[in-house]
């Protein structure tokens, strides 16, 4: 599958042209409407329109076989892996340690993520999607932050509070991520937390996971 046209530049610079086999498992698709809980989508910080989209989200986050697929097809690698006598090695901390193919992919950045979903055929999940799934049965998450498709913005009735800089000044140009890593406070890790970094912003716990193109 060709990429689309008016896919922007540095999209089709890191991709490779065709779309996977999937050498590596498929995702797994989460079946939306099977609930584990009340849903949270009256909370203030959650997104006010209710989603009924998403009905493909993967119930997990890529893996690293995932993206491995699509390393070795010519996409470009996360920043801190590196291929080491023939075997694929990712850097923790100061360690390199062989690369665990089950675990989420790490250290990927916003457009790295709308990268790999080019080649795949699948892209990020919006904000409200992601909140709305998130209390389905078999959603998986915490393990990294993921990148979701919205720019970070307020919802409606939004007023700073007396620390004006901690989100006012970034609307319009972060991307918001949604979930947790094993590195967050607990008291931040719940569904309607929302965090934010510039696009390119890969040094931090973040992955992502897929939707279904429309």
């Amino acid at each position: 599958m060709s990429l689309p046209p008016a896919l922007p530049e540095i999209f089709r610079r890191a991709a490779p042209a065709t779309a996977p086999a999937f050498a590596a498992p498929a995702p797994e698709l989460l079946q939306i409407g099977e609930r584990a809980g009340a849903s949270l989508l009256g909370q203030r910080e959650q997104t006010e329109q209710h989603p009924r989209r998403g009905q493909g989200i993967a119930a997990g986050p890529v893996t690293n076989a995932q993206f491995l697929a699509y390393v070795e097809q010519g996409g470009g690698a996360p920043r801190y892996w590196k291929k080491v006598d023939g075997d694929w090695m990712e850097r923790r901390f100061c360690a390199l340690v062989p690369l665990q193919g089950d675990a989420p992919v790490r250290h990927v950045d916003w457009n790295e993520a709308q990268a790999w979903c080019a080649w795949a055929g699948r892209r990020l999940p919006t904000e409200a999607e992601w909140q709305f799934a998130s209390s389905s049965r078999g959603f998986r998450w915490g393990a990294v932050w993921e990148w979701t498709a919205s720019t970070f913005a307020p919802f409606g009735g939004f007023s700073a509070d007396p620390y004006v800089d901690y989100s006012q000044p970034w609307f319009g140009t972060h991307k918001v991520l949604k979930g947790a890593s094993f590195a967050t406070p607990r008291r931040l890790v719940r569904p309607a937390f929302r965090n934010f970094y510039m696009p390119d912003r890969g040094d931090v716990f973040a992955g992502f996971r897929t939707c279904a193109l429309e």
